[in-house]
């Protein structure tokens, strides 16, 4: 049900993205979905051009890039409370059949652990690299948000 859940809302993502819509309004209406809510607040974790980060209630929806062995890795954690609840990959071509990323095990990895930095999961086979540099940008995430929610 999750992995229906998840392919319809990556799909409104690239219907919504070739309506002409911007990045930003798609990551708006993206973290809608995944906060279940559609009262978000978009906060500033560091740095202007940074991924944006929406927050509703004890949930957040923090979105990350991060060059992949062989493209941009572009994703989303998203966090209730002090766990990681879900991790969605919305661009990645790792990997020998460029969806290394794309495994429900890489990202079930994520899924219940203490949203604190440093998250540490198992890489995929065939795409090491890229795993950790999802991990590595998760954690880099995850380290802005905890110093924000102090």
């Amino acid at each position: 049900m999750k992995i229906i859940l998840l392919t319809a809302v990556m799909l409104i993502a690239v219907f919504l993205m070739a309506l002409g819509r911007t990045q930003s309004e798609t990551d708006r209406e993206l973290a809608e979905k995944l906060l279940e809510s559609a009262e978000v607040q978009q906060v500033q974790l560091s740095a202007a051009g940074d991924p944006p980060v929406f927050q509703s209630g004890s949930r957040a929806a923090l979105f990350f890039e991060r060059k992949g062995m062989q493209s941009l890795i572009r994703g989303v954690i998203v966090i209730e409370n002090d766990r990681v609840i879900d991790l969605v990959i919305l661009q990645s071509h790792e990997g020998l059949d460029h969806d290394a990323l794309d495994a429900p095990s890489f990202r079930a990895a994520y899924r219940n652990k203490p949203a604190k930095p440093p998250l540490i999961v198992d890489a995929v086979s065939g795409a090491t690299i890229s795993s950790q540099a999802v991990t590595d940008a998760v954690n880099a995430r995850l380290v802005q948000w905890t110093k924000y929610a102090e």
